[in-house]
């Protein structure tokens, strides 16, 4: 295995939890970012490393503060129109095209 990267099981033992708590916290989206291929999950050391930095705190009432690595995901969607050649949206063309059975 590549030193900078954990599989789950080298994650789970390193923070003491068990492995079902990284896959719970991957479909919730709450845990570090991660990489798969395949079937393969691997967790890159630097995103461990930020994931364990944003969850140190000096008393239990602070907030947890916004991720940082959020920021390095881009939403595939947000550059996409997804309007028709009219400039309709896909729900407006759906619509139309229901109206004019």
């Amino acid at each position: 295995m590549n030193e900078d990267f954990l599989t789950t099981r080298e994650l789970a033992k390193r923070w003491n939890l068990e492995i079902d708590t990284l896959k719970k916290w991957r479909i919730k989206g709450t845990g570090p970012l991660y990489h798969k291929t395949g079937r393969r999950i691997n967790y890159g050391l630097e995103e461990i490393e930020e994931f364990e930095k944003n969850k140190l705190r000096s008393h239990t009432s602070m907030p947890e503060p916004a991720p940082t690595y959020l920021s390095k995901l881009e939403n595939p969607l947000k550059e996409r129109n997804f309007s028709n050649k009219k400039g309709l949206s896909h729900q407006s063309h759906l619509k139309n095209k229901r109206r004019h059975k």
